[in-house]
């Protein structure tokens, strides 16, 4: 049993559950940190959150820690080696700082987005020339979530496992051979992991599957994590602005504005016929309450229109959540 313990593998999963503990405290802190958002969350919808969110936790960790359990993992006797070993904890420690870093700057961020952070944050402050002073001020105000991330890192440093000597030497053609085949197989587990499951028709896991394991969209944050939201957001690029006509050549083919020449015919008896859109939760809320004792989110404005007008509704649907 004790030599068992003692395979890089072993070492490699023990090193990878630290981290998926260590984001299970960060989703923790998060909810409790933003509770009020939540606070309607019964415990069966706090513990379905919290196990969804393993999935998406282990994929982004995978891909933080695919460096560090590809070179743990190679079919190489030097990776004993004190020398070797130090390079591993580098890879180990350099990446799941970042991703810690990431998701404690989430827990004091969310009340000013109300969603989880992604790439498009550069180019929200590309044009700021003051960010390391807006960075330094918000580590200092927010002491307890920088306590939070060091205490996290020194724990980890403590508990932190390197590859040992194995405890019976074997031959080299045997060694190259048992631990080749681990690695294949980590590797393939690995892809499984970042996909999110495994099967033909599984496809990888994104963003907007959080839902899935919430009943309320708005409760998608808790389920994700920032190093994921920021992995799937790499690729992603602003809508380009697009331009088909000129103002003049609008206007000449429709007009919106009319004017009449006999002003007295604007009097108070006309209606005026009033779309509006509305999407997912939002109509759902406005069927359920025939438009009145509506929440807060949903904007007064509405509440009080629909408490003066008569109105048609015409809903449609394509599919179990909005991306």
């Amino acid at each position: 049993m004790k030599s068992i313990l003692n395979f890089p593998i072993s070492k490699v999963l023990y090193n990878f559950g630290l981290m998926l503990l260590v984001f299970t405290i960060c989703r923790l802190a998060f909810f409790l940190s933003n509770y009020n958002y939540f606070s309607d969350l019964n415990i069966g919808e706090i513990l379905n959150i919290f196990a969804g969110g393993l999935k998406f936790d282990i994929s982004a960790l995978l891909y933080f820690n695919a460096l560090y359990i590809i070179f743990a993992l190679l079919p190489i006797k030097c990776r004993e080696s004190k020398t070797y070993n130090k390079f591993l904890k580098w890879l180990y420690f350099l990446p799941n700082s970042i991703a810690l870093f990431l998701n404690c700057a989430d827990i004091t961020y969310y009340p000013f987005s109300l969603r989880r952070t992604t790439c498009m944050i550069f180019r929200e402050f590309g044009n700021e020339n003051n960010l390391p002073k807006i960075f330094a001020t918000a580590m200092t105000e927010y002491w307890y979530i920088t306590l939070f991330f060091v205490g996290i890192i020194i724990v980890l440093i403590y508990l932190y496992k390197p590859i040992d000597k194995a405890n019976k030497p074997i031959g080299q053609l045997k060694y190259l051979t048992s631990h080749t085949i681990i690695l294949c197989i980590s590797v393939y587990f690995c892809i499984i992991g970042i996909r999110g499951g495994f099967g033909v028709t599984v496809r990888p896991i994104s963003i907007g599957n959080a839902t899935q394991y919430c009943k309320k969209p708005s409760q998608a944050v808790l389920v994700l994590n920032t190093p994921f939201t920021m992995i799937h957001s790499l690729t992603k690029q602003p809508y380009p602005e697009v331009k088909y006509f000129g103002e003049e050549e609008v206007k000449a083919i429709f007009n919106p504005v009319h004017l009449t020449p006999n002003s007295s015919l604007l009097t108070p008896n006309y209606n005026n016929v009033c779309i509006i859109i509305l999407k997912d939760d939002k109509i759902y809320n406005l069927i359920i309450t025939n438009g009145t004792d509506m929440k807060n989110e949903y904007g007064q404005f509405v509440e009080k229109l629909f408490s003066k007008v008569d109105f048609l509704w015409k809903e449609s649907i394509s599919g179990d959540y909005s991306l």
